[in-house]
């Protein structure tokens, strides 16, 4: 009993060694599980909404949500297609910036790839605002103005992100890279959401409309 009592008091409440170990199998685990998931929404994206443009049957996107095209609206249909591309290259590229070794090993293929995120949140950003400007959205005033302030923070982050790094200011620009991240990811956090919703509760839940304006559908608003 002395000898226990006279033990140091880290000793005694140090945890096993092995929690460390799987805390870090777990966080590379779910950080990996994020990225492969994100990375095959981002290929989906490209597949079946920008392989609509070429093939010319843009009217399959409005079988996710209503009239996301429609021929009598051509700078809204641009808008949204730009949306498209751009949000893809956004789940695509970005796991890639995350990665420590590239910023230190290939700093230039950090920078460039940075240029390119920068650019395409930008016009994602843009894309997604011309079409609410033009159409609104499906759900309706509250709908409509959180993604319109969705698309303004996204226009925001990549304008702050860019401008901080120019000028040297390293830890701004990380904090901004990483809100830049966090809210390209969010279109893709949004439908995992609703995924889990329909797992759970079914197609016909009352929490999601048609016109997305059920109880579930203003809490992901």
């Amino acid at each position: 009993m002395t000898a226990i009592a006279d033990r140091p008091r880290t000793e005694r409440n140090e945890p096993p060694q092995w929690t460390g170990a799987l805390l870090r199998i777990s966080a590379v685990a779910l950080v990996a599980a994020v990225w492969i998931s994100s990375a095959i929404f981002g290929a989906y994206i490209l597949a079946y909404y920008g392989g609509a443009i070429p093939a010319g049957t843009m009217e399959q996107w409005n079988a996710t949500l209503p009239a996301l095209y429609e021929p009598h609206t051509p700078m809204a249909s641009a808008g949204m297609g730009l949306h498209f591309l751009a949000g893809a290259t956004l789940l695509l590229l970005g796991p890639v910036q995350l990665i420590g070794a590239i910023r230190t090993r290939a700093p230039a293929v950090h920078r460039w790839i940075g240029r390119v995120y920068a650019f395409a949140a930008f016009a994602a950003g843009v894309g997604g605002l011309t079409f609410i400007l033009l159409k609104g959205t499906v759900g309706g005033w509250m709908m409509t103005i959180a993604f319109a302030a969705y698309g303004a923070l996204m226009v925001l982050a990549a304008v702050e992100t860019v401008r901080h790094a120019m000028a040297r200011r390293i830890e701004v620009h990380r904090a901004w890279a990483i809100r830049l991240f966090a809210l390209a990811i969010g279109s893709w956090l949004y439908r995992i959401g609703y995924g889990l919703f329909f797992a759970i509760g079914g197609r016909d839940n009352p929490g999601h409309t048609d016109t997305f304006s059920g109880w579930f559908d203003y809490v992901m608003d």
